[in-house]
């Protein structure tokens, strides 16, 4: 079997693998995965079985399998490393309010008497919020693996907290 052969196999794993990994990898989209693993699990069941049955289909199968969890691998990978980018960032944007209100006593009115635009904090965490309410101040950004979820900032213990809606 030559190779172009052997790939004709296995192009449409590869294609619907590829689509879903960059469709999964934007930010917000991970959910994705936990809508297609559930699937693929049936299906790597279903595909155990046959291959049990008839041993010419095991490597086709192997391989195939092989496709969906590197893809898998790839946009968790990813996910992290988002995920820890975007807390490196607002980690720091944490620290300039912590500084700032260290040296005037209280805690900026905004984001920009920080030097910092909410059009730059958008830039560096996405989706992202700032607001000092009658002495109560919320900072923080939207989860980079699921949409509706978020991480915020409590200045009290000076830790993040995961959130949901």
């Amino acid at each position: 079997m030559s190779l172009l052969t052997g790939f004709r196999q296995y192009r449409n794993t590869i294609a619907t693998a590829l689509v879903l990994g960059l469709l999964a990898s934007a930010r917000h989209a991970g959910v994705m995965l936990l809508l297609v693993w559930p699937i693929l699990i049936l299906y790597g069941l279903a595909a155990t079985v046959k291959a049990i049955r008839n041993p010419e289909l095991r490597n086709p199968l192997l391989v195939k399998a092989s496709i969906w969890v590197f893809m898998s691998v790839l946009v968790v990978s990813w996910h992290l490393f988002m995920h820890h980018s975007t807390r490196d960032k607002a980690q720091q944007i944490a620290d300039k309010i912590e500084s700032f209100r260290a040296l005037k006593g209280v805690y900026p009115v905004d984001i920009s008497d920080i030097g910092m635009s909410y059009k730059e904090m958008k830039a560096m965490l996405g989706l992202s919020y700032y607001i000092n309410k009658d002495g109560k101040v919320i900072f923080g950004y939207a989860s980079t693996f699921v949409p509706f979820e978020y991480e915020e900032y409590d200045f009290a213990s000076q830790a993040w907290a995961h959130s949901s809606d």
